[in-house]
């Protein structure tokens, strides 16, 4: 990631360039945000903590530049290497995360192998998928919904080949189906 500062008086600066540092997991803290640890150590400390309602099933992107996370409503995006929320509206002042239609509840999420697209699931009969391509116009924005044949248990599971070519999403409404 290069970081231009730029001042209305002053101009722009020089380039900086910053590398994702990967070596981070994450994990959900149970609906108050997500965790991060170091995959290359013994020690049982935590990096970062970033609270937020929700922290569902934290992805990271395959260039270890950013993870989202399931909230309540929406899709957090996570600068992994800043180790912060990203603002995925930077039209408002506020910090803002990825809104989902109807006030969804997300349980899981998966990206393609190249890391162009997030699809989230709850318990609703549908997937949305976001556009993670960072120099899209439609950049950290629901790109559409897809409708499943019926509702889903939390944890049907979601995943994509590694072709990237298919979609799998499990749509049981108990462990005795689907």
């Amino acid at each position: 990631m290069e970081v231009i500062l730029r001042h209305p008086k002053f101009g722009d600066s020089n380039t900086a360039r910053l590398e994702p540092r990967g070596g981070l997991g994450a994990g959900s803290q149970g609906g108050r945000g997500v965790a991060f640890f170091d995959v290359n150590t013994t020690a049982n400390e935590l990096v970062a903590e970033i609270a937020f309602p929700g922290g569902a099933d934290p992805v990271f992107t395959p260039d270890l530049s950013r993870v989202y996370a399931g909230g309540v409503g929406s899709v957090y995006v996570i600068d992994a290497t800043a180790l912060r929320i990203a603002d995925a509206d930077p039209s408002t002042p506020a910090v803002d995360p990825i809104p989902l239609p109807g006030a969804a509840f997300v349980r899981q999420m998966t990206t393609d192998p190249h890391g162009h697209f997030i699809f989230a699931v709850g318990m609703a009969p549908e997937v949305w998928v976001i556009d993670a391509r960072p120099g899209s116009t439609t950049f950290n924005k629901v790109l559409l919904s897809l409708p499943l044949p019926r509702g889903r248990a939390p944890l049907s599971g979601i995943a994509v080949t590694a072709d990237g070519k298919r979609l799998l999403v499990g749509t049981g409404t108990s462990d005795d189906d689907g």
